[in-house]
Formats: structure tokens, C-alpha cells, sequence
């Protein structure tokens, strides 16, 4: 232990803020109105302060993440009522007196504390258990109502708790890959990351001060929508805000069906991602397989390399071809998106015809023994076709509360309403749209679904759907039934993709095109989601815009080191002349990833390497920050073996020292492999 260590342990022990008993139990106390929780690893204080509660402390023995004189907020939980005289109120922590403290009696040590709400004659109660798990050392925080007669819960923030932003921290989120934000830098900034989509593709946040991590998170296994939320200013504010289900205000009672798990890790945010989310997410319906025992076809794992087609010009014809004569003919593939007749972004769910030269195209494809995937989407309708009036789509899309279709409009200025994926019609519609086109004149290899897995979910207040209005778990559902019959239906060697990866969908899909940004500035890509899902889940992609520059390099670095598969953009651009040198890049990467299957198809991805030696900083044109030139990512087989991949994405070369303490020189662009 280093001495400033060895200081604040002494004056938290003397203050009474830690225990030494060196027990692995775990301890609750209620003293006058304070009323603290501790287990080995971390300590969580409340205190009744003017009979409001506030959480005035979490920590362990190296750090402490709360200090009164730090915190902006009191309040721990805020709830949104309709009355039964149709009146909306709002109560929260902070507005009502603490009415009642008491021990858990249950197997789990925790507390309850519960608040009194009135509204006339109406009286209801507000209860909070925040228990701590022997197993897993975190603390679980629940919420539930007992409701007036007639009463609503409408939604909900919970829970909330501001921590200190220390000089040096990090938030980690979890949009796309998962992202890195440098709070030094940060002033005033809200994240809200409505899960699941591709801004938060998993359920967690991960506060970071060195190796000392706070980790927030929902164990929410049916992937109910939610928002979680990071306020960051003078401090950063974490909490968990849920537009309620009508399915949860039972009889005299509203309970926000998961908990929030709460816990202090002191080995870095990678190992509290994998001790404490992994193994949540591999008990989920959609983790429970590997990409191995999906029966995935073996032309998707083995592709190394993606190309983007365009329209049907000659110029692409020639592009495409030329693309096979320099990146060969094994393990590459295509993703079409401009075939249909039909302007882009308009005319959803009619794709049909293709473009008079889209069969020539696939001849192509097929004659050099690659595959082909045109795009749609699985998420809009067109208002203005005639199937929209014909099936009545009015009766099919979300409503919000206010009764209005949600409509969203892009560059084509199509009114593109979004789907309640609820409906059984629109389930009918994808399904037979997606036989169409795999098994009709043009025989496709696959069919690419835009927006399932990035789009956020939506609560929706149409209480004509098959589901309870608001929220819920009903967007998870209803997509997982409409691509459970698609899949069903599915000819064999036929692969599914969609845009982005949010976590609940992995198992419907064979494949992720990863195109999204996370939201802000002053942050870096992290891989969040291939230390959670890299056996389970084939991405590729990385950020989808690829101008010509040292941004390309890093891009599909990240996307080999990661797991993923390539992307070089579009064949017109990879092929033009101005990109021979990022070609002639890509290509060499392509060739050492058809050697890395044993690591990337069921292997798992275990964490960055950075190589010391001669690997200095980059500051790279249209990417968001500085990297070292080489990179470098740890990896197992699926039986075992280990290897540390490297990547010098510079035009220079560079000596660097290998995990065994050799040196090796890396050439500019080179790829190598050690084996352990």
C-alpha cells in the first residue's frame, strides 16, 4: 500500500468510515439516523438529515466517492403519478419526509426505508430496499409503490446518486462499442442513453479513477426500456429513468421489475465489466450462445472483408469487379443498399423491383464465389404508400402520449412512421418481404434489416396493441417474435443482419454492422461490448464514414484488434486511385485476419494490450483522439490457447516489446500475432 493509501485508510478507520474486522460478511448498522451498509469490498452510508434521506457516502478503503460537500443532489428516486381524480402529481425523495428505516428480514443483509405520499384523502407508499449480494459483493437497489385506489405510476427516476468527479476520471458508456469520456474536459454535459439501441447497447455505466471503479448498472434480463442517464458538470449524476408500463400498476401496487446493481471495483473497469456484467449477460435469453451453437453459415464467419455497393452504373459494375481483382475472391462480401427501384428512405416496406441492373450484379457476386446482402428496414413504414392505407398502418405504429403517430423524416422527406413492433400485421409484412427478396427472382445471400438494433426503443401509449401502454419489455419481445418467424422461415445458408448491436437482439441476428458515433466530444472508442459478447456476436464495421486519411487505418485496426470484420466503404471509393495505399492497407489486414478464425469465430477478446517500446502518440486526422501507432488486443481460442494480437496502423515503422520482453520491429501497416 503507498502511503497516501495508508493515510486514508487510517483516517477512515479512526472516523469510524471502515471496518477491520477482516470479515467477509456482511454488516448493517442503524445508529440515531445513520444507517450504513458494508461488506469487504465497499461501504455505502445514509443519513436522515431535517428527515430527508441522503446518501452521504460510497467508498472503500482507497476512495471515497461521495463527499457532502460535492454532491448537487439529494434526491435518490422521483416518481410521476396519475391520481385517481385523473390529477398528475410528482413526488420524490427530496419533497417528502422519511417516514420509516428498518433491517432487511431476508437472506440478504440490506435496508428499507420507505416514505409516505398524500394527495387529499389518498395516502400511498414509497419503498426502497437497497440489499447487498454475499455472491457478487454489490449492492441492489428496488423500488415499489403501494398505491392509492385508482392511482397510476406514469414514470420513474430511480435510482439517483451523484458521485465526485476527481481530477483524472472517466466515464465508460455503453454506446456501440462502448466509449471513453475524459471528465477533465467535460463541464456540462447530459447523456441520455435510451437502452436498448446503439446508444446503450448494454445496461451499465462504469465511473473509472485509475484502477478504482464505480459500477452502475441494470441486471434487467427482460430488457425493459429505460433510460440510463449521466449528468456530468461539477460532479457527475447517475440514475435510471423509466417510462412506466400500465402491466406494472397491479392491484395496489407498482414494482419496477429489475434491480439496479450498484458496486466498487478496484482492478479496473475491464474486470468489473467481466466479474460482474458477463456473467449476467450469459444467463440472458439472448447470451446463452455462442456464435458457434447459433448454426451461423460458415460463408458469414469465415468473411473476412465487407464492400458497400451503390446504384447499378457501369461504374459500379466495374468498381465491383475490379474489387475482386485486388482483394481476391476468398472471404469477401457485399451490402447493397441502393438496389431497389425505389429512392432511398421512401416507400417502406415496398422494395420491389430491383434496379434493372441489380441481377447483373449478383451474377457477379456469384461468379467470384462471394455473397451479396441488400438492405431494408425493419422499423419504418412509408405513410404514403398505398399498403400504409390499404392495412390501415395508422392502427400499427407507436402512439405517443399525446395520441400522435411517431414520424420521423430524413433526407428523402418521406414520412417514415415508426412500427409498434407489436403488431401482427406488421410481423406478416417482414416476413414475407424478407422471403421475397431472399428467395425470389434474385436469389440474395442475406437480408440486412436497418435500424432493429440501433433505433431506440419506444414506449407506446396505444392501448389498442397487443401489450400494456408505455413502456416495458414489449419492444424486446415483439422484435424477438417478428424475427423468430422470420428466422423460421429462413432457407438454409441465408444469414440475418441489422444495424448496430444492441445486446437483446444478438441472438436473432447473425450479424452487426457497427456505424454509429457515440454522442458529445472529448471521448475514445472502448470495447465494452467485445469483452461482454465477442463469442456471441460478429460485428462489423467501424464507424461507417471512411475518408481517406489516417482515420481509415485506425478504423479497421480497431475492427480487426476487436473481432470484427472489415469494412472498406464503398467499392467505388476503396477502388478509386487516391485510396491505392489504404487499399493496399486493407488488403494486407484481410489476409492476416483469414489466419485469426480459431480467435475470432467462438474465441473471446480479454482486453487491450499497448506495447511499450517505440509506440508514440498519434494525432490523426477526423478521428476523435490521440492513439499510440501500435495497438493491441489479448485474446483466447474457444479451446484455450491464448495469443496477443498487434497492429502498427502508422506509415512508419516501429520497434515495440512483445508480453515476453522481446523486441520486434513492426513494418509500417504490419499485422503480427504472438502466441503464449
Amino acid at each position: 500500500m503507498n502511503k497516501s493509501s495508508l493515510i486514508l485508510t487510517l483516517f477512515l478507520i479512526v472516523s469510524g468510515v471502515v471496518s477491520v474486522t477482516g470479515s467477509n460478511a456482511s454488516f448493517v448498522d442503524i445508529k440515531a439516523d445513520t444507517y450504513t451498509m458494508q461488506n469487504n469490498v465497499m461501504s455505502i452510508k445514509f443519513q436522515k438529515i431535517n428527515n430527508k434521506l441522503k446518501l452521504i457516502n460510497l467508498y472503500t478503503d482507497k476512495k471515497q466517492w461521495i463527499t457532502n460537500e460535492s454532491v448537487d443532489t439529494d434526491l435518490l428516486w422521483q416518481l410521476s403519478f396519475v391520481s385517481d381524480k385523473n390529477r398528475s402529481l410528482v413526488f420524490n425523495s427530496q419533497m417528502l419526509n422519511l417516514k420509516d428505516v428498518e433491517m432487511l428480514n431476508t437472506d440478504k443483509k440490506g435496508l428499507k426505508f420507505q416514505w409516505e405520499f398524500k394527495s387529499e384523502a389518498s395516502v400511498g407508499y414509497v419503498n426502497v430496499t437497497v440489499g447487498l449480494d454475499e455472491k457478487t459483493k454489490l449492492s441492489e437497489w428496488e423500488l415499489s409503490v403501494d398505491l392509492p385506489e385508482g392511482w397510476e405510476v406514469t414514470d420513474a427516476i430511480f435510482p439517483v446518486i451523484s458521485v465526485n468527479k476527481d481530477k483524472g476520471a472517466q466515464l465508460i458508456t455503453p454506446s456501440g462499442w462502448g466509449a471513453e469520456y475524459e471528465l477533465d474536459n467535460i463541464s456540462n454535459l447530459r447523456l441520455p442513453l435510451i437502452y436498448p439501441s446503439s446508444r446503450a447497447t448494454v445496461q451499465l455505466y462504469c465511473m473509472k479513477d485509475k484502477d478504482e471503479v464505480l459500477y452502475f448498472s441494470t441486471h434487467d434480463k427482460n430488457a425493459n426500456t429505460k433510460t440510463l442517464s449521466a449528468r456530468i458538470g461539477n460532479n457527475v449524476e447517475l440514475s435510471v429513468e423509466v417510462p412506466a408500463s400500465k402491466g406494472w400498476n397491479k392491484t395496489g401496487k407498482f414494482n419496477i421489475p429489475w434491480k439496479t446493481s450498484i458496486g466498487l471495483h478496484q482492478k479496473g473497469w475491464e474486470n468489473a465489466v467481466l466479474d460482474w456484467y458477463r456473467p449476467f449477460a450469459l444467463q440472458t435469453t439472448w447470451g446463452k450462445k455462442t456464435m458457434l451453437e447459433k448454426n451461423t453459415p460458415k460463408w458469414m464467419l469465415e468473411t473476412d472483408l465487407w464492400l458497400h455497393g451503390g446504384r447499378d452504373g457501369n461504374d459500379e459494375l466495374d468498381a465491383l469487379q475490379r474489387s475482386f481483382d485486388f482483394f481476391g475472391k476468398e472471404n469477401i462480401s457485399y451490402h447493397w443498399y441502393y438496389w431497389s427501384s425505389k429512392d432511398f428512405d421512401t416507400s417502406y416496406p415496398e422494395y420491389l423491383p430491383a434496379r434493372a441492373n441489380y441481377d447483373k450484379i449478383v451474377d457477379i457476386i456469384h461468379q467470384n464465389g462471394s455473397h451479396v446482402m441488400p438492405y431494408t428496414n425493419g422499423r419504418l413504414w412509408d405513410t404514403t404508400t398505398v399498403i400504409y392505407q390499404e392495412k390501415k398502418g395508422l392502427n400499427e405504429v407507436v402512439l405517443k402520449k399525446n395520441g400522435q403517430p411517431y414520424v420521423e423524416i430524413y433526407a428523402s422527406k418521406a414520412p417514415n412512421a415508426v412500427v409498434c413492433p407489436s403488431s401482427k400485421v406488421w410481423n406478416d409484412i417482414v416476413v414475407k418481404f424478407t422471403k421475397d427478396i431472399l428467395e425470389g427472382k434474385i436469389k440474395n445471400d442475406a437480408l440486412y434489416y436497418d435500424q432493429v438494433a440501433s433505433a431506440r426503443a419506444l414506449p407506446c401509449y396505444n392501448s389498442e396493441h397487443n401489450h400494456p401502454a408505455g413502456g416495458g419489455d414489449f419492444w424486446h419481445y415483439a422484435n424477438r417474435d417478428i424475427f423468430t418467424n422470420v428466422r423460421n422461415q429462413l432457407q438454409a445458408n441465408k444469414v440475418l443482419a441489422t444495424e448496430q448491436n444492441a445486446e437483446c437482439f444478438i441472438d436473432l441476428f447473425d450479424l452487426f454492422l457497427m456505424g454509429n458515433r457515440p454522442m458529445g466530444k472529448e471521448w475514445s472508442p472502448a470495447p465494452v461490448f467485445p469483452l461482454i459478447y465477442s463469442d456471441r456476436a460478429m460485428l462489423y464495421g467501424f464507424y461507417l464514414h471512411n475518408p481517406n486519411d489516417m482515420s481509415f487505418r485506425i478504423k479497421n485496426a480497431l475492427t480487426l484488434l476487436w473481432g470484427a470484420q472489415l469494412n472498406g466503404g464503398r467499392s467505388l471509393f476503396v477502388m478509386s486511385a487516391k485510396v491505392q495505399e489504404n487499399a493496399a492497407f486493407l488488403r494486407d489486414m484481410m489476409e492476416f485476419r483469414k489466419k485469426q478464425h480459431d480467435l475470432f469465430v467462438g474465441g473471446r477478446f480479454l482486453g487491450e494490450y499497448t506495447p511499450e517500446g517505440d509506440n508514440p502518440i498519434l494525432t490523426i486526422e477526423s478521428w476523435v483522439r490521440p492513439s499510440q501507432a501500435v495497438r493491441g488486443a489479448k485474446w483466447q481460442s474457444a479451446d484455450g490457447k491464448k495469443a496477443t494480437l498487434l497492429v502498427n496502423f502508422d506509415t512508419a515503422n516501429h520497434n515495440i516489446v512483445l508480453p515476453n520482453g522481446k523486441k520486434v520491429l513492426l513494418k509500417a501497416g504490419q499485422c503480427y500475432r504472438f502466441n503464449h
